[in-house]
């Protein structure tokens, strides 16, 4: 028979037979498992299967799958025909227990959803809390043991918050905890922290101890120090790879091979101080669940409920364990918006939310409906904005049933001339100061975009608070005060600020020559001869010194700037923002602006501005007290009354980044539409007043999609096509064509085909067939890369190898 279930066998309670099933392939095992058995059990049909051969007959080691790098759905499947029956608790009816809480019909339909997998779609301000935490109830209503129900957040002041809440609701013996302490309680459990010390991270200067050793190790250019942290974490968290694995793999470009260096370094450090740190609970975990059964089996014992909250910023090691753990029950219950995906550069991706009916095809799905939260004004912009996406499911948002709308204040937009670019964060500072914290929050993209209100509130004596680097620069910001303080003062220069000018751009120095340098710098040497005075460094000693005494040498502040950009400042950063995961790099802008702002002023004048600017910032600093002025990534979870959302300009939000660069923007989260994504969730963070300012004639395409502004984006800002509309049904996930052809140069049809690849539903050599950019010698290049056979099934392949296998195209669409 087809293994596409079909509808009327699921009509009533006759039982069904199935014949002649033959199990020789994973994707056979799937099927049966997703596709039939679970939806008749769900239904309460009665099914008898003949097979060839049962699943207890099965090799284990024929069905591993990789990721999971065991039997995952074989393991699944076993369980199911031995312990679920018709009328299992797993697909109990709803219960006719009270809510803790009022609940609309879509939040009551949600939190009383059968058993097995559910999906909640949850848009901002829709109460998903409130859901997750009568799901509880009801489990436990439908006779739940409270100590094998898992709640899992991120960060713990959610699952602090979760634990209130369900302790009122009168669940306080359901666990709720982080997916870092769940992992630090399986490897506890298992020796794995016998000895050893909890490690908070390392400081910037560890890590550039780190770039510096690896650089002179694989003879390479030295890596941004602030990068490598979340470089690392890709390779420990993404890939799962231990250092020597991920020598061994890692791409053999310079860069790379740096990076791979500093990883075994890192480790080799941990390993000699006895310690471990945050990503090891998740990768241990991992990794003991993957490759031991009886401590896989001990762990799915001790949950039979899984619960998890946020489920579109989980990452592929979280997936993995959430999965793990949640079997071979597969009870598992996930709340999440895919339209609120915002960490793309930390591994999370909108593909999680809407693939999840590929791993559980029998998933139940509701969405919930109403924005609590916003004024209706705010609720109807953002659902304009957002609808624009094409990447996620077309679901209605509404305002709250009976709310008013919030009249003139509710939205407010407000344009600055670029001739006065100090007038908007003047008039916001004079805001500012009539309200105290919590009152009113200033969101922007970046920092950068942050910098100049700031600034601003800080003259006008206003205290306030935000991340870190708005008061401790970094990037291109610190990389100017560097300069300038030591060309403004050799003798009084730190060894901290030369070893950034002897780094940014690299030239090539030893371990110790910052420190020689600052010596010979406060023995009175100019900038450039202290270089020169370095021992045993060639050419590298001569060209050095040259181009810094240029710089003792120039005219002004501006002419200091230009030159920095020509000899090799500006293809710094460019490398860097390559190097990057984060798509929103303003460096070069950063250099822009400090090049036009410092015409007419001397090198010490500039220096002065800078060095007051940045005590000026951390005098109004007031964490406990302040005024909040932080990014949209920052914001997410949160809401104020008031909300002021700056610098919504076309380039800034969205990021000019995004815009211009294919793959880059693909990689780090589909581009357009994840900038949109942040425009909405900094839009709907405002439970009363939305204000948003923008450079004249250069307001955001967003205004626009969202209804606010009538004219659409000037052409000349319009660096890339706008996504239509999504067209797709709510249950039905987004379509791509399923051919990858494209017209264009070869660069960018295998980027075409790298983003396609998720949406093709047949083999691997089927889908190579469609890019017509590919040589025969090339097609079979990608499959022995990615260690696949033509007839895999795209849609079977782990999220890992899929990664793998859009990356190795990308490569080629960059030679």
């Amino acid at each position: 028979m087809r293994w596409e279930a079909a509808p009327d066998l699921l009509s009533g309670d006759e039982p069904v037979a199935l014949l002649g099933v033959r199990l020789e392939t994973v994707a056979d095992v799937r099927r049966l498992h997703e596709t039939l058995l679970v939806p008749m059990l769900r239904a309460g049909v009665p099914v008898l299967v003949e097979c060839d051969v049962t699943p207890d007959e099965l090799d284990v080691a024929r069905f591993v799958e990789p990721g999971f790098e065991h039997a995952h759905t074989l393991e699944r499947l076993r369980w199911l025909v031995a312990r679920a029956t018709v009328g299992d608790p797993r697909f109990a009816g709803p219960t006719t227990i009270e809510p803790h809480r009022p609940l609309d019909p879509s939040q009551l339909a949600a939190a009383r959803a059968p058993g097995g997998v559910v999906q909640v779609i949850a848009p901002a301000g829709s109460g998903k809390t409130t859901v997750l935490v009568e799901r509880v109830r009801e489990l436990l209503a439908r006779g739940a043991d409270p100590e094998r129900v898992l709640c899992m957040t991120f960060n713990d002041p959610a699952a602090a918050e979760l634990r209130t809440r369900l302790e009122a609701a009168g669940a306080g013996r359901v666990a709720a905890r982080t997916f870092h302490s769940v992992g630090r309680r399986i490897i506890a459990a298992h020796g794995l922290l016998e000895g050893r010390e909890l490690h908070h991270g390392w400081t910037v200067p560890q890590w550039a101890r780190f770039a510096r050793q690896a650089a002179a190790e694989v003879g390479g250019t030295v890596p941004e120090p602030a990068e490598l942290p979340g470089l690392v974490s890709s390779i420990r968290l993404g890939e799962l790879m231990s250092p020597q694995e991920w020598e061994d793999a890692c791409p053999q470009d310079e860069h790379a091979r740096v990076v791979a260096r500093v990883y075994t370094l890192v480790e080799r450090e941990k390993a000699r101080g006895r310690l471990y740190d945050f990503d090891d609970m998740i990768v241990h975990a991992v990794r003991l669940l993957r490759a031991h059964r009886e401590v896989r089996e001990r762990w799915q014992g001790a949950f039979e409920h899984v619960l998890v909250d946020e489920y579109q910023d989980i990452e592929p090691a979280q997936e993995l364990l959430v999965r793990m753990l949640a079997a071979p029950h597969d009870d598992l219950f996930v709340v999440g918006d895919e339209d609120q995906t915002l960490y793309g550069w930390r591994r999370a991706s909108v593909r999680t939310m809407l693939d999840l009916e590929r791993a559980f095809p029998a998933l139940h799905r509701v969405a919930l409906e109403f924005n609590y939260r916003c004024t209706p004004e705010v609720v109807r912009a953002s659902a304009a904005l957002i609808a624009r996406n094409r990447k996620r499911f077309a679901k209605p948002i509404k305002p709250a049933p009976g709310r008013e709308d919030g009249g003139a204040r509710a939205i407010r937009i407000a344009r600055y001339p670029e001739s006065t670019p100090g007038a908007a964060p003047r008039l916001l500072a004079r805001k500012l100061a009539a309200y105290g914290r919590g009152e009113i929050v200033v969101l922007g993209r970046t920092i950068n975009a942050l910098r100049p209100f700031a600034l601003a509130a800080a003259d006008a004596g206003v205290r306030i608070s935000g991340p870190e680097e708005l008061f401790e620069s970094a990037g291109a910001q610190e990389t100017l005060e560097a300069y300038f303080a030591v060309l403004a003062e050799p003798r009084a220069a730190t060894e901290a600020d030369v070893r950034v000018i002897l780094r940014r751009p690299s030239r090539g120095f030893g371990l110790d020559a910052a420190a020689r340098v600052v010596d010979a710098l406060a023995r009175g040497a100019s900038l450039g001869r202290a270089v020169e005075q370095l021992p045993d460094e060639g050419w590298k000693v001569s060209r050095a010194g040259e181009q810094l005494g240029a710089l003792v040498a120039a005219r002004d502040a501006a002419a200091v700037i230009r030159r920095l950009r020509v000899d090799g400042l500006d293809r710094y950063f460019d490398e860097v923002a390559r190097a990057s995961a984060r798509p929103d790099r303003d460096d070069r802008k950063v250099l822009d602006e400090a090049e036009q702002e410092a015409r007419g002023q001397s090198v010490a004048e500039y220096a002065a501005v800078l060095d007051s600017r940045r005590l000026s910032l951390r005098r109004a600093r007031d964490e406990r007290g302040g005024i909040e002025l932080t990014t949209v990534h920052r914001a997410k979870g949160r809401q104020w009354p008031r909300v002021v959302v700056v610098a919504c300009d076309e380039g800034v939000l969205p990021h000019r980044n995004a815009l211009n660069a294919l793959a880059d923007a693909v990689a780090a989260g589909e581009g357009v539409e994840a900038e949109r994504r942040i425009a909405y969730v900094a839009f709907t963070r405002a439970t009363e007043e939305l204000s948003i300012l923008h450079t004249e004639g250069r307001h955001s395409r967003f205004l626009h999609d969202a209804g606010l502004v009538a004219e659409p984006v000037p052409e000349t800002a319009k660096p890339a096509d706008p996504d239509p509309p999504s067209r797709a049904g709510f249950w039905e996930p987004p379509r791509l064509p399923s051919s990858t052809r494209a017209t264009g140069e070869r660069g960018t049809a295998l980027e075409s085909a790298a983003e396609a690849l998720g949406d093709h539903a047949g083999t691997v050599g089927e889908f190579l067939d469609t890019v017509e950019a590919l040589t025969e010698n090339e097609r079979a290049r990608v499959l022995k890369a990615v260690g696949l056979g033509a007839e895999a099934a795209v849609p079977d392949l782990p999220p890992k190898t899929r990664r793998s296998l859009a990356a190795t195209l990308r490569v080629m669409a960059r030679r």
